[in-house]
């Protein structure tokens, strides 16, 4: 029997094992980095368009009497959003766009909010397609001071409350504010 012929064998049957090994090692860690990546970009797009609605309720308690009471930002012939083109922005390379409609407050009418409740839409998207969109609803409490200021936040937007007359109703309670009766 000739040992150098199986010699041979043996060592290409090693390489080939360390090169489907190594090539499996190689797969793993680019599938890895790749969605680290992505991972990192919807945390752009998140926080971005969280910004968006921060920016959106600042304009909006600024500018509630300007605006004919949000009137003249809101579209009066359908129940669709209308965009906020002066707020559209971009943060941290990822463009963000706001729209506002009418809650349904049981008027029928689009272009008048009569319950001082509107929805608000902050969409982010990045370069790379990816999107995030975040709705909320924010009500305006008249008897508020006109100063937008804003404490206790934190990542998990936990005891969240403003010092002005716009908020999330999610996050206060009705004897927080003074809320029409909800």
């Amino acid at each position: 029997m000739n040992n150098k012929g199986m010699a041979l064998i043996v060592m290409l049957g090693l390489l080939l094992g360390v090169f489907i090994i190594s090539s499996i090692v190689s797969y793993r860690i680019i599938r890895t980095t790749k969605s680290s990546g992505a991972v990192i970009v919807k945390n752009k797009t998140y926080y971005a368009a969280n910004s968006g609605i921060e920016n959106a309720r600042k304009y909006l308690n600024d500018n509630y009497v300007s605006t004919n009471y949000w009137s003249s930002l809101l579209d009066n012939s359908t129940d669709k959003y209308n965009e906020l083109s002066n707020l559209a922005t971009t943060i941290n390379d990822v463009n963000v766009k706001i729209y506002i409609k009418d809650n349904n407050d049981g008027d029928n009418d689009y272009g008048r909010d009569s319950d001082l409740r509107v929805f608000v839409l902050s969409e982010a998207a990045a370069n790379d397609g990816t999107k995030t969109i975040i709705e909320t609803i924010l009500f305006y409490d008249s008897s508020a001071s006109q100063n937008y200021k804003q404490y206790g936040q934190n990542v998990k937007r936990t005891n969240v409350s403003t010092k002005s007359g716009l908020s999330d109703i999610a996050n206060v309670t009705p004897s927080s504010f003074n809320i029409g009766g909800y």
